[in-house]
């Protein structure tokens, strides 16, 4: 898809579209008239059109699609980055409450961003930091993901996800620069920048507190005393889609102590509520090879108790 198209109509901060030059007069010098025509109008650059004031349907277009749609598809159908679907190891799964929760955060005021623009008045300067943050959390998950990417090229399909990340760090990018500019046209400089702090700290504090509690907990059950890993494993169930709990099943897999060993299982199989001798298997050949060994690795929380 093309980055450039007809100005766009929307809400941002800047008039869309570039207002043609006036036709010379009938009484101007001939030869300014004849300069005039041997000039041609050059365009300009494509980086320079990317990141001018000016909107285009297309950027319009490709905002949307690599700055909500894809990302948001990403998330759903993730092959191996935060949850596994067709795999059993994950690939950044000890920060994935970290990154959902910045992302919860960040694709919301895109889209207020994208639908109202300059009409979002004194909040734009929250919009600005919230959307550098986005850039930032975007060029990340690339970076952190590109081996996995490189090498999910042999699946075309698989491996050209993984740089979706990049698309979508430039396409909050490019947003931010044009949030930024129109917050400081409409904002005293002091005020925009605090706010802009205020943003990242809210789009990326709370997920990583978060995350760092959650992961505590999983150490806990991990290293703890038999006491205080089952009163952090209780603590998990409600975490338990977004927990990486793969961290019990390899601990367990290491554990020669037998009591330890029972510990770890009934943790585990009362937190995800499935056989932790199927997960072990999974992680090694995949959950569709574990099932064939543990049809009924299904676990219900009755039969641990509470």
């Amino acid at each position: 898809m093309g980055l450039d198209g007809a100005p766009a109509s929307g809400g941002l901060c800047f008039a869309a579209g570039v207002k043609p030059a006036d036709t010379a007069g009938a009484g101007r010098n001939m030869s300014v008239q004849i300069e005039s025509e041997a000039t041609p109008f050059r365009e300009p650059e494509f980086w320079s059109r990317q990141f001018s004031d000016s909107v285009t349907k297309n950027q319009m277009k490709f905002d949307i699609i690599f700055g909500v749609v894809l990302p948001l598809l990403c998330l759903v159908f993730d092959p191996s980055v935060f949850k596994g679907l067709y795999h059993g190891r994950v690939y950044l799964g000890h920060y994935k409450i970290f990154f959902y929760g910045a992302i919860a955060i960040q694709i919301p005021v895109f889209c207020l961003w994208l639908a109202l623009g300059r009409r979002l008045g004194p909040a734009l300067g929250f919009v600005a930091g919230t959307l550098l943050a986005g850039a930032s959390i975007s060029l990340i998950v690339g970076i952190a993901i590109l081996p996995l990417s490189v090498s999910g090229l042999r699946l075309l399909m698989i491996g050209s996800l993984g740089f979706i990340p990049f698309f979508t760090g430039f396409t909050f990018f490019r947003n931010f620069r044009r949030a930024y500019k129109c917050a400081k046209a409409k904002i005293p400089a002091p005020l925009v920048l605090s706010s802009m702090i205020v943003a990242v700290a809210i789009a990326l504090g709370p997920p990583a507190a978060v995350n760092l509690r959650v992961s505590r907990l999983v150490q806990q059950v991990v290293e703890g005393d038999s006491e205080a890993a089952v009163a952090a494993g209780k603590s998990l169930r409600k975490w338990k889609n977004l927990a990486e709990l793969d961290t019990i099943v390899l601990a367990y897999e290491k554990e020669d102590d037998p009591a330890r060993v029972e510990a770890l299982r009934d943790i585990y199989e009362d937190i995800a509520e499935v056989d932790i001798n199927w997960r072990a298997l999974a992680l090694r050949d995949g959950p569709h090879m574990a099932t064939l060994y543990f049809p009924d690795h299904i676990k219900r929380r009755d039969d641990h108790g509470d």
